[in-house]
């Protein structure tokens, strides 16, 4: 670690030593403002990649166990095996919202994945498959291959988010409402430019093969509804299905799919805003995001946010640059609170 950054993170630590707390919609327990250092010298340059090896969120798999995984929400109806741990009975039985798929569907469907699965063990080249998760209640498969065409193709199932982001946009500027101690604020940033990575161009009806044989077979898996926390009046039901992303760079490719899938997001962080609660007479943790604030804009350059959501888990990292690769800022760790 650079001097620098060392000295960077210490006087992080001393802002945060009072426990700076922050709760989003729904996360009732909420979590704290903790410091946080990414070490080049230790990890290399951060990237998403990287970051979830670090953490310790990846874990290799089989091909098999994967798209496993992805027809579990559709047989199940449900989000996350998660759910059943704190409602065993659910409200899957009584299907308020009718969303269930019947046995026959669920026979095509099933068809259509195992066809996938050949088409991906047969056409692609270095497949390799990951559970990605941070808690025991929900994981993320993903599948990484290359086409003959030397085409990076990455698939994953849509993740179901918990967590209600009311995000307010003002020129230019975002907003995620949370609460503090005795407030409210919110967390703003802009959006960075449209960094998608589009499928190479190449010469009309020369698309590559492999790429359009799996897209054909996604056309086929329409998207559908599961149920997410829906007891206790939340009423949560979410979209899902699998994506696919392309490219020629592994991690370009596998940064893109874990953005169209909604497990990563990343933003320009402009700064924390926030208003005390009327007749509040201890402003303490406004004057710590003041100072959280000019901290973070004067000592570190090209802030950026980092979202990672595990279904009803958060992960914001707010980190700006130190010296050659370090990264410094804060982390905020937090889940969704079911209180039926």
């Amino acid at each position: 670690m650079q001097p620098e950054t060392a000295q960077w993170l210490g006087s992080l630590e001393c802002l945060l030593e009072n426990k700076l707390w922050i709760s989003f919609p729904w996360h009732e327990e909420g979590g704290t403002l903790q410091p946080y250092v990414w070490d080049a010298e230790v990890h290399n340059t951060l990237t998403v990649l990287h970051l979830l090896q670090v953490e310790g969120w990846m874990q290799a798999t089989d091909l098999e166990v994967a798209l496993q995984d992805w027809q579990w929400p559709e047989q199940q109806g449900s989000a996350a095996p998660g759910m059943f741990v704190f409602d065993p009975q659910f409200c899957l039985q009584d299907d308020p919202e009718n969303i269930l798929l019947d046995g026959e569907t669920q026979s095509e469907r099933s068809q259509i994945y195992q066809t996938l699965q050949t088409l991906l063990k047969t056409e692609l080249q270095d497949v390799q498959a990951f559970k990605l998760s941070c808690c025991p209640d929900y994981s993320l498969s993903i599948v990484m291959g290359k086409t003959a065409g030397n085409l990076w193709l990455g698939l994953a199932a849509i993740v179901p988010q918990e967590t209600p982001f009311k995000m307010f946009e003002q020129d230019g500027i975002r907003r995620l409402d949370f609460h503090f101690v005795d407030g409210e604020g919110e967390l703003k940033y802009s959006v960075l430019p449209d960094l998608a990575i589009a499928t190479p161009k190449q010469e009309a009806g020369a698309i590559d093969p492999t790429l359009a044989q799996i897209q054909a077979l996604l056309s086929q898996l329409e998207p559908i509804r599961i149920y997410g926390w829906y007891d206790g009046g939340y009423r949560h039901t979410h979209n899902y299905g699998i994506i696919c992303a392309s490219g020629k760079e592994y991690e370009q490719v596998f940064e893109l799919t874990l953005k169209t899938a909604g497990l990563f997001q990343l933003h320009q962080f402009q700064g924390f805003d926030f208003e005390t609660a009327p007749n509040n007479k201890n402003d303490e943790d406004r004057q710590m995001f003041q100072q959280l604030n000019r901290f973070l804009n004067r000592t570190l350059s090209n802030i950026k946010l980092y979202r990672f959501c595990f279904w009803d888990y958060e992960h914001i990292y707010v980190l700006g640059q130190s010296r050659e690769n370090d990264r410094v800022g804060i982390v905020v760790r937090s889940q969704f609170f079911y209180n039926p």
